[in-house]
Parts: structure tokens; C-alpha cells; sequence
């Protein structure tokens, strides 16, 4: 077991680091002993994915987590979660816990060695669920990308600002453009990281965070531009994927000084973000048209 004053000595590797995690929630569940805050000090790797900076603290996220665990998954992670947390010294005292908890009127045979296989198969999907979280609170509040489409539609352009604190391992967004004329689309993808020196305009180190900022050209496709009657799909969808930033905060705003006849749509997901630039519909488009002569 590795020492539990060293936190600094988990594996940065998720795979390792969910390995790691595992096999001291396997420890945890083995040992003597009801769980408790002395207990749980035991095993560093958890308490380094549950915060590491304050073993009181450390020690409240571990149990709400595994209560969560117990209440809302499936039957072999709770059962991995109540193997570690029912209320007695001695493991085979804990799995008899786990069994009653799911008793049912099947009739089927259960003991110890029954709640021993579902906390088994249940345990790798606890460990990866405790790694994640721990992922996905370290970029909580510490990045944030703010994506500006401006420009007129004879010279588009993407600005993106990347801000983000120094200890993450920060990479700027992947940004991709696709052409669609009917069924032909054309697709370039832009490395910023490997293009810096084109697009990065900017870049300020402010205390322990630095921001970056990157100019994107953006080229409308001259069937785009170009008036047609047709009902042939034509557009620019431009793709910003924010790749290794779950809890990244990001913002959108179109700046934009388009013909009328062209509009700009923002959507969302995940870690995707996209921006599409397309011909109005030809109703909303007369519209705007009877709009802006009175």
C-alpha cells in the first residue's frame, strides 16, 4: 500500500488511476473494521480522488458518494458501495448486509458468497465513477472559452479566447469547417496547437492563468453567397470541439454584419460546439425584407 501522507504519488494515467482506485476499494472492503475517517485515511488514492486537502473533507465526499451509489445504481455497484459502508467490523457481517438489503420473495439461495460476486462485479464501475468525478472537478471554474463569429459575409471571422489555469494540461480547441453544397461537403480541419503561429494573437500569463486568443478566417462557400431560388441545401458549419474539458465554461456571441438573406445558428453539446451559417427561409426572408423597407 502506498503511504497515506504521499498524495502527490497517484498515477496521473486514468486507466492506472482507476486500477489504483480499485484495488484500495477492494483493500477498504477487506479490512477490519466499520468504515471511518481513520479507516478511510488508510488509502491515499482514494482520498487524492475524493480531494486530498482536507481528510475530513475527503472522507464526507467519499461516504455522500457511495450513499448516492447505494440509492441510485445498479444492484452490483450498491452492493459494492454497502460492502465498504454496512455498519460492522467484519466483511462477512457487511456481505450478510448486502443481502438482506436485496432480499426478496424469489426464494433464491443467497449468503455471503452471493453479495461477494455482486460487489465484485460492481466494484471497477465504483472506481471509475470516483476517478471521473475527481476528472471533472479539477476543470470545474478553471477554464473557459469564449467563441466570437464576426465579420461581414465577404470576410467571416472566428475569434476564440482560451483562458485556463496553468496546472491543467491545457489544449486549445480543435476547430473544423465544413462546406456543404446539396450532397458535396468539403471538410478542413484546423490544428490550432500546431499552427500557433498563424492564428495565436494573443497571449497574457495573468498570476497562475493564462489566456490565449486565436483569429479563425472563415471563407463562406460561393454557392452560399450566391442568389438562388433552389431549395439545394447550402451552408458553412463550423465545429469548435473543446476535446479533454467536460466542465469547461463556454460562451457564444454572434457578431455578425450579414446579408439579409444569411443567418448564423449556435448549438451545443457535450464538448462540441457549433456554428452554422445557412440561408434564411424564403418566408422569414420576405419578412424581414417588408420589415426593414418600413
Amino acid at each position: 500500500m502506498q503511504d497515506p501522507n504521499n498524495l502527490d504519488s497517484v498515477p496521473q494515467d486514468t486507466h492506472l488511476l482507476i486500477q489504483a482506485v480499485h484495488k484500495e476499494l477492494i483493500a477498504q472492503r477487506e479490512a477490519f473494521g466499520k468504515l471511518n475517517m481513520q479507516k478511510f485515511a488508510q488509502y491515499p488514492t482514494i482520498r487524492a480522488v475524493c480531494g486530498d486537502n482536507d481528510l475530513a473533507d475527503d472522507y464526507l465526499v467519499f461516504e455522500r458518494e457511495l450513499n448516492r451509489i447505494i440509492s441510485e445504481a445498479n444492484r452490483d455497484e450498491a452492493a459494492a458501495a454497502l460492502s465498504i459502508t454496512a455498519p460492522d467490523d467484519l466483511l462477512l457481517n457487511r456481505l450478510e448486509y448486502v443481502v438482506e438489503h436485496f432480499e426478496d420473495d424469489s426464494g433464491e439461495a443467497r449468503d455471503q458468497r452471493t453479495a461477494r460476486r455482486w460487489s465484485d462485479r460492481g466494484m471497477p464501475n465504483v472506481a471509475t465513477e470516483f476517478v471521473h468525478l475527481a476528472r471533472m472537478k479539477g476543470w470545474l471554474g478553471r477554464e473557459n472559452l469564449a467563441l466570437e463569429l464576426s465579420g461581414t459575409h465577404d470576410s467571416p471571422l472566428l475569434t476564440v479566447w482560451y483562458f485556463y489555469s496553468e496546472d491543467l494540461d491545457g489544449q486549445p480547441p480543435v476547430v473544423s469547417v465544413w462546406q456543404i453544397v446539396g450532397d458535396d461537403v468539403t471538410e478542413e480541419s484546423i490544428e490550432m496547437e500546431s499552427a500557433l503561429s498563424e492564428l495565436r494573437t494573443l497571449q497574457i500569463l495573468y498570476k497562475s492563468h493564462r489566456l490565449e486568443q486565436y483569429k479563425v478566417p472563415i471563407n463562406l462557400p460561393d454557392a452560399l453567397l450566391q442568389q438562388s431560388d433552389t431549395d439545394e441545401d447550402v451552408s458553412l458549419l463550423i465545429s469548435i470541439d473543446t476535446v479533454g474539458a467536460p466542465m469547461r465554461t463556454l460562451t457564444i456571441a454572434d457578431e455578425t454584419d450579414l446579408r439579409a438573406d444569411l443567418k448564423v445558428e449556435f448549438s451545443v453539446y457535450r464538448e462540441i460546439a457549433m456554428i452554422e451559417v445557412r440561408r434564411r427561409t424564403p418566408d422569414l426572408l420576405t419578412r424581414l425584407i417588408e420589415m426593414e423597407s418600413t
